[in-house]
């Protein structure tokens, strides 16, 4: 078959046989993809071959859902039958458990119960239409280098069929896995196999082993038969009894006893989801908050300082708070930068409320938004804006931390909250309305999506808008010309994006943000590397902005070691930045100095733990020092992470290309584009996708 073609499907290579067909990868000569050709024997006179045959394709080509592995073509012929399938490069969920197992670490709990919900909602939509699946194992779900998980293998299963017992205890454990007692008992199956069955699956992924392990075929068919399925935490301390509850129900011996349709079972796990991100411990009754640590995307040190200052003056006035417990700010601390889901915090906290900030200044104008959390459901019960001159940085701060300490006063005494902000210095008011011009405008949101931190789809556009509507009242709006320049950059518009950055820097040639955008969007993607570097040089006493850009310009040129002294004169200015670390870390990889990789990069993520940017890395270096195992656990890691938050298709590609893994890149360098992550700016300069560029 290699080397065939089949109408305009050319065979490349073998992936996987079974007793009635053969998978090949192949490509589609028509649309120049790489495609999936399943070859299935259909002896003559087999009904029920060719019956499978047909039920499969009409699974595929009815259903259309992300978590359902779609059919493209249907090729029945004298000579063969075919099914088309998408291709899907990953691993299935059997190779992750095998992984898992032989590191000696089962996968996570949490993302063992994300694996589940994806097939599970594609089987509910599969039961919609009146198909159920019948095969539903760890070897049928695959999980692609992006993270999505499909299910595959739609009609190999037949209804009624009595299992036969292959030799050998391979083929026994795993043709075993999709059975269910009344399919052994001869009976007929419907949807409530699948909930077997995907339960069965759960207890796999929690436990690391079947619920019924037997090597000898009998014994195996009793189990499954009679034995109860066994408890969960004798073999995994941490699994909660809610979830040995729901694998118990969901494996029943009677279909009637199991959950009645897989939108039943799905809710279900859900509940049991957000009732395991609690502690085993309530939340405080009375009144208990934490001050997070207020933020701000700025490299102004007096901006800086103004938020550390802030936030021990809100700490110590709310200490003051009879009837209110207030968490040690050390504790408190260790949140700085994360984005986790906010009742995590106040569950590991102890506390029911959290108090956050952010701000952000325009000259000597400084502009704090607070909000006051409720750690229990996550939502939000109060917030307010302060506009304060950032000159006078004490007053400020006592005056914003007297009127939070009110609103705190009031929640411990039962009183509605409302916003009651002290009014701004006299003489700021119209100064700030034209700072800050149009409150829809978010620099610092937009500054984190070029950096790969947010999704641009979400914020780029909408910052074209909203930059607009500001220069139209306000042209020489200088955040507005900066955030333009950036978001025309990552869309791809580098013409404009240079003419808003460059008109930024003739309203302000000190305008840090627009010269290294200007650099590092505009130039350096063209490869004028060296206009870059002369921008960002000859500054005697450069921001961390620049100083960070010039860098990765050295990066890019291939010049290590001017890179490593660009760091050391980043780390002068403020030790505490994980960029740096990243760039350090990255540098000291691309020079197969693969342990200061590691200690540098693990340095920033302890800085800054929830930055993906420094989990990609360290996965790639791992990989690069020929430690496949531990890239491929933090690989795992960080595509579990991108299931909930905003991952760059760019970060979740470095742990394959660390590994050489073509096809897998090449597979998230296509989303990549599809979603316009930034990083794509850099992927003629960035050493680690050298290898994986064709040549033009």
């Amino acid at each position: 078959m290699i080397g065939k073609t089949i109408e305009h499907y050319y065979v490349l290579e073998q992936i996987s046989t079974t007793d009635l067909s053969v998978v090949y990868k192949a490509r589609d000569l028509k649309l120049d993809r790489l495609v999936m050709l399943k070859a299935i024997d259909v002896p003559a006179n087999d009904a029920d071959a060719l019956a499978s045959f047909q039920k499969e394709a009409k699974a595929g080509v009815s259903l259309n859902h992300p978590n359902i592995s779609s059919i493209f073509d249907v090729i029945d012929q004298k000579e063969g039958r075919y099914l088309i399938y998408e291709y899907l490069a990953g691993s299935s969920l059997r190779e992750r458990i095998e992984r898992a197992v032989e590191s000696g670490e089962l996968l996570p709990i949490d993302r063992s119960i994300d694996y589940i919900l994806a097939v599970a909602q594609g089987l509910a939509e599969a039961h919609r239409h009146g198909i159920v699946h019948r095969d539903v194992c760890a070897e049928n779900v695959i999980v692609t280098p992006t993270h999505a998980v499909k299910i595959t293998n739609f009609g190999k299963a037949r209804m009624g069929d009595v299992p036969t017992f292959a030799a050998g205890g391979r083929a026994l454990t795993n043709s075993f896995g999709a059975f269910v007692p009344e399919q052994l008992q001869g009976a007929g199956v419907d949807h409530r196999c699948d909930i077997y069955a995907l339960s069965s699956l759960l207890f796999e992924l929690l436990t690391g082993e079947s619920a019924f392990k037997s090597r000898n075929a009998a014994a195996r068919l009793h189990e499954i038969l009679y034995n109860p399925v066994p408890n969960m935490l004798e073999l995994r301390p941490g699994i909660s009894n809610g979830l040995q509850r729901l694998v118990e129900r969901g494996m029943a011996k009677k279909p009637e006893d199991r959950h009645p349709t897989m939108e039943a079972f799905i809710e279900d796990l859900r509940a049991e989801a957000r009732e395991g991100m609690q502690q085993a411990e309530p939340l405080p009754d009375e009144p208990a908050v934490a001050v997070l640590p207020f933020s701000t995307l700025a490299t102004d040190p007096a901006l800086n300082e103004f938020c550390e200052g802030l936030t021990e003056e809100l700490s110590y006035q709310l200490q003051q708070v009879e009837g209110l417990r207030v968490a040690a700010s050390t504790s408190a601390a260790r949140f700085r930068g994360k984005t986790e889901d906010l009742r995590k915090v106040g569950a590991h906290l102890g506390v029911n409320l959290l108090l956050e900030g952010t701000a952000r200044a325009a000259g000597s104008n400084v502009r704090l938004i607070v909000k006051l959390t409720d750690a229990e459901t996550g939502y939000q019960l109060w917030s307010e804006r302060y506009d304060r001159d950032l000159t006078k940085m004490l007053e400020a701060q006592d005056d914003i931390a007297a009127s939070v300490t009110r609103i705190l006063q009031a929640k411990v005494l039962g009183e509605p909250l409302v916003s009651t902000p002290s009014p701004a210095p006299t003489g700021l008011t119209g100064q700030f309305a034209t700072a800050f011009a149009v409150p829809d405008l978010n620099l610092g949101d937009v500054l984190m999506a070029a950096k790969g931190l947010r999704n641009p789809g979400e914020i780029m556009e909408e910052a074209l808008k909203a930059g607009q509507r500001i220069l139209d009242v306000k042209p020489d709006s200088l955040d507005a010309l900066v955030a333009i320049g950036y978001a025309h950059a990552v869309l791809g518009n580098s013409a404009a994006a240079e003419q808003s950055l460059l008109k930024a820097l003739k309203f302000n040639p000190e305008r840090t943000d627009a010269r290294s955008g200007l650099a590092l969007y505009v130039l350096a993607p063209r490869g004028e590397l060296s206009s870059a570097e002369a921008l960002l040089e000859g500054d005697p006493n450069p921001s961390l902005e620049l100083a960070l850009a010039l860098g990765w310009v050295y990066f890019w040129q291939g010049r290590y070691d001017e890179a490593v002294n660009q760091c050391r004169r980043a780390f002068k200015i403020d030790a505490n930045s994980s960029d740096i670390y990243l760039l350090l870390g990255r540098t000291y990889a691309a020079q197969s100095q693969h342990r200061e990789a590691l200690i540098a990069l693990g340095r920033g993520q302890l800085m800054a733990p929830e930055d993906a940017r420094l989990l990609a890395a360290i996965s790639y270096t791992h990989a690069l020092s020929g430690q496949p195992k531990e890239a491929n656990r933090l690989a795992d890691e960080l595509g579990a992470i991108a299931q909930k938050r905003y991952v760059s298709m760019m970060e979740l590609a470095l742990p394959y290309a660390g590994q050489g893994l073509a096809e897998w890149v090449d597979c998230c360098i296509e989303k990549a584009k599809e979603t316009q992550a930034a990083a794509l700016l850099w992927w003629s300069l960035d050493p680690a996708w050298k290898p994986f560029q064709k040549a033009a």
